[in-house]
């Protein structure tokens, strides 16, 4: 089974149905997601994530999707950006996300998210691998604008 692209590693999980947003939705489990002014989830946008969604988009508008909201005490994980080797020097760094569905990354500079440490299921030797995980938290201004 292929590892979710975010995966909460410690805090609180609390997972609520949201109606899918319409037709052309490509999300994947694990993917992160936002919500619409309408109140339907579709995949996340810079500074406008919500949570992770806990199944694949169905391409069905109105199916209910269940998301893991963002706990901003928790601390997740995700793929660095693909062919950045994951560095000691990120930590404390501020990133954005690659919103790629099914591909989802932590990216370029950005206010989503302050990176923590090292995945350390990840290291080779003690040191970070490209496109290895990253430790982040989330930061707290991310659901106060809907993604449209």
């Amino acid at each position: 089974m292929a590892v979710e692209t975010v995966q909460m590693i410690s805090g609180r999980a609390e997972v609520i149905g949201f109606p899918e947003d319409g037709t052309d939705e490509t999300f994947k489990n694990g993917d992160l997601v936002g919500l619409t002014t309408s109140g339907t989830v579709t995949i996340a946008a810079a500074g406008k994530i919500l949570g992770i969604a806990r199944r694949d988009a169905t391409g069905v508008a109105n199916t209910t999707i269940p998301v893991e909201l963002v706990d901003y005490e928790g601390i997740y994980s995700a793929p660095n950006a693909s062919g950045t080797t994951a560095a000691q020097t990120q930590v404390g760094d501020e990133l954005t996300f690659d919103f790629t569905a099914g591909a989802q990354t932590l990216g370029s500079t950005g206010t989503d998210c302050v990176v923590l440490a090292l995945d350390p299921r990840d290291l080779t030797a003690g040191a970070g691998r490209a496109g290895g995980r990253l430790y982040f938290r989330f930061q707290t201004h991310l659901s106060d604008t809907p993604t449209g």
